[in-house]
């Protein structure tokens, strides 16, 4: 069925659920939709926020399916079914092992774990849980071994067992005691100290939220009462830049100090995440890769990205003595908020990030519409920039949409976000959810933004996996700094690039109009400028396989 036989209203609908239709969507709303119709607007505003919620909805079920995974795939508990007797009637693989077990032909057998008076007050536990009139909750419990050490579990009626444990649950199980069998968590806590600047109090109790356990148990493992374990957390959450206990928790899980990253880089590429408290209290977040007493290459990064990204040859300019930072503009990412209101805003940033790191000057790069950020720098700090590299940026002064054989995002969502900003904005939010919660199948769909170049490298699978990582994460605050990177870079900069001093290295190749006309205006307007031609090239090509070979082109190596 043709997309011109759905009203916007049923596309909007049937966005929340199949991401295929979200362009479709976007192409339907900026044609039909007249700003000047008020009320018109606020209907589809409405509808958009109540699909919005659909998808949300769904993607928060989702991720705590997820959650239950992740706590299962970092945290390798031993999961113990016990009857009312406190015999041991069923057992995952982890919790045979502790039991010293074969197999589950040797159960059900007599609880073996713990002190003697502590297997007493399992089994008076026990009896309660297994009582109707009783309100069963979990209870957190320290399990000594024969050294002396303590191990931390969770008795847990049978009830909260599903979702947990897929194998199979006895009749005559009540409760299961989960023991985790993490190591020292003492390196954790120190990676969660440096990363969101967290006191060891509040590093201990977000790893431990971590770790599944609730304010009451935290409380009574620190001997202290909720209310101050609950005003612990308020600043964590502050610090970390959630808002509720479950986004930090998912939030923790998919950190660096996580066992198994969410992003699966080189592991001999050496990088590390930092944040810096900005002079307005702000936090500035950024990942750095290699050694920043080398030569330094500040990377501005494209819209729907975020710090994640990186060419895949990082680890030919780490060997070549360079060392890449890829900082996250307000509003992605770590990096706080409010967005940015004007695009020199950032250049306030970098100047703050640069003195912090003692850096006096160093190569710019930047894409798409990480170039009108790149080119502020230039503007506003001159003596900073060394040279730029620009590949396929976005030039000023430039209607996106009329340039002939523009791809969809060029034609669409410039005008639509500065045509419809609240249509557009809640339309990228239900989009945002939709695509985290089914990556893969809506990052096909949204290939057909770009240009066929540019689609085919991005369609590579090293690629797409990095590049969906940099979108989630891009959107971890929501997407208001996406759609302002949008209004911003489309509309009046607020600056004469042609007062830009520094040496500007602009790169192109032929598969996209838009990128060959920006390559056209930025070569005239700016007075340093060298103009690289790359034949059946585009962006992602040389950003994700050529860059380092660019970079070497330009023999930064001896400046």
């Amino acid at each position: 069925m043709s997309k011109k036989n759905f009203q916007p209203i049923d596309l909007i609908y049937r966005a929340a659920t199949d991401s295929k239709v979200h362009l479709d969507l976007v192409e339907c709303l900026q044609e039909n939709i007249n700003e000047n119709e008020k009320e018109a607007t606020e209907l589809l505003v409405n509808h958009l926020k109540q699909s919005s919620k659909i998808s949300q909805q769904l993607f928060e079920a989702q991720q705590q399916q997820l959650m239950y995974n992740s706590l299962a795939d970092q945290l390798p508990f031993s999961i113990i079914l016990l009857d009312q007797s406190a015999d041991v009637v069923m057992a995952n693989q982890a919790g045979l092992g502790l039991l010293g077990k074969d197999g589950i032909e040797q159960l059900p057998n007599q609880l073996n774990i713990g002190s003697e008076k502590q297997r007493i007050n399992i089994k008076k536990r026990l009896l309660e849980l297994n009582n109707p009139k009783c309100q069963a909750e979990s209870e957190a419990l320290l399990l000594e071994d024969t050294m002396g050490r303590s191990t931390l579990a969770l008795l847990s009626p049978i009830a909260e067992v599903r979702g947990k444990y897929s194998g199979h649950i006895p009749s005559n199980a009540i409760a299961a005691l989960f023991v985790s069998q993490q190591a020292d968590t003492s390196i954790q806590h120190k990676k969660l100290q440096a990363l969101y600047k967290l006191t060891p109090t509040e590093a201990m109790i977000a790893g431990k939220l971590s770790e599944g356990a609730s304010t009451e148990i935290i409380a009574e493992l620190r001997g202290s009462t909720v209310a101050t374990i609950r005003q612990n957390i308020k600043s964590i959450l502050q610090k970390t830049n959630t808002s509720k206990q479950q986004e930090l928790v998912a939030l923790l899980l998919r950190s660096p100090l996580a066992l198994n990253s969410a992003v699966q880089f080189n592991k001999s590429i050496q990088f590390n995440d930092y944040t810096l408290e900005l002079n307005d209290k702000r936090i500035f977040s950024y990942r750095v890769y290699g050694d920043p007493k080398k030569t330094v290459i500040v990377l501005s990064h494209a819209s729907l990205s975020c710090r994640y990204e990186a060419p895949l040859d990082v680890d030919s300019l780490i060997k070549n003595g360079f060392c890449l930072i890829v900082p996250e503009r307000a509003g992605y990412g770590y990096s706080s908020t409010p967005v940015y209101k004007n695009l020199l805003d950032y250049s306030a940033d970098i100047e703050q990030l640069l003195n912090h790191l003692e850096i006096q000057s160093a190569f710019f790069a930047a894409s798409l519409a990480g170039g009108p950020y790149a080119l502020g720098i230039a503007y506003a700090l001159p003596e900073r920039v060394k040279e730029l590299l620009l590949l396929e940026s976005f030039a000023p002064d430039t209607d996106m949409g009329k340039i002939e054989g523009a791809p969809f995002f060029y034609k669409y969502f410039p005008g639509f976000c500065q045509k419809l900003p609240k249509v557009a904005l809640y339309s990228m939010r239900l989009t945002m959810f939709e695509f985290k919660r089914k990556p893969k199948e809506s990052y096909k769909h949204l290939l057909g933004m770009f240009n066929q170049t540019d689609a085919r490298t991005l369609s590579n699978p090293l690629i797409q996996s990095q590049a969906t990582e940099q979108a989630i994460e891009s959107t971890r605050q929501g997407v208001e700094a996406l759609m302002q990177d949008i209004v911003l870079t489309s509309t009046d900069w607020g600056f004469d690039i042609s007062d830009i001093t520094a040496k500007c290295h602009i790169f192109h190749g032929n598969g996209d109009p838009v990128a060959t006309e920006f390559s056209r205006i930025l070569a005239t307007r700016l007075n340093n400028v060298e103009s690289h031609y790359k034949k059946e090239s585009g962006f992602a090509d040389m950003l994700y396989m050529e860059f380092y070979n660019i970079v070497n082109s330009l023999n930064w190596h001896n400046h």
